[in-house]
């Protein structure tokens, strides 16, 4: 908004608050803008990226301010090897290149502090803390329960179904990681009208071989309509079931 000659004071009033304040009747020009890369369809390629053998990644040009941040701050911490590239501004705008490599992750004992800049990229999160070391607890995350679907309960449900193990309450998760994952027989998962859960169990079956049939994925069209073709193109190996 500053940018294209908006008049627009922002006023820190403390740590958490800030007041925002514009005079409107104010002539703003025509600008042209390169729209970033969303980091919260980009953190399914990172967290997929990092559980696959011999992998690397590069995704460019991806929006990563400190609000949508968290995400690569908690699998930093997890030893994810995640690098931040060629970083600019746009339009104000912090943008970068994402480098990602193949990792042996860790558990983590996530902060509540940093839930509130990963809010939407924490299922793709919890299928990292899956497939890691150790077991993973997340604390101050009952809005997960009122998104598209409850996404606590739906993707514990998912996990189970895969014999890992997890424990929640109304506000929180606990994710016994297995990182020697047996294959079993075909799992069914279901979407429950929910992009980022058939997401989170499309990278789980690509990065472990498994065999699952996800109902309902057709919903990933809502948010990520290019997922599959860009899946495609990393070499996903998967088949669109029509009823």
């Amino acid at each position: 908004m500053k940018y294209i000659g908006a008049d627009l004071k922002v006023k820190k009033i403390s740590k958490k608050k800030n007041i925002i304040s514009i005079k409107g009747l104010k002539e703003m020009h025509a600008f042209s803008i390169d729209v970033p890369s969303d980091p919260s369809s980009a953190c399914f390629f990172v967290v997929q990226t990092l559980l696959s053998k011999n992998s690397s990644l590069l995704i460019k040009e991806v929006c990563v301010n400190k609000t949508r941040y968290g995400f690569i701050k908690i699998l930093k911490k997890m030893s994810g090897k995640i690098k931040i590239l060629n970083k600019k501004k746009n339009l104000g705008e912090d943008v970068a290149d994402i480098f990602v490599q193949s990792s042996n992750l860790k558990s983590i004992n996530c902060s509540k502090e940093i839930i509130v800049s990963c809010v939407d990229d924490l299922p793709a999160i919890w299928i990292a803390c899956a497939l890691a070391k150790g077991t993973s607890s997340f604390k101050g995350i009952s809005e997960l329960r009122l998104k598209e679907s409850d996404r606590i309960k739906n993707i514990s449900e998912g996990l189970k179904a895969f014999n890992i193990k997890t424990s929640s309450t109304k506000d929180s998760l606990k994710i016994f990681g297995c990182p020697v994952f047996k294959k079993d027989k075909q799992v069914k998962i279901s979407a429950a009208l929910d992009h980022r859960v058939a997401m989170c169990f499309f990278i789980f079956a690509q990065v472990t071989g498994s065999s699952v049939l996800i109902s309902g994925f057709e919903t990933v069209k809502s948010s990520f309509p290019n997922f599959l073709k860009l899946q495609k193109k990393i070499g996903a190996k998967y088949e669109i079931k029509k009823n």
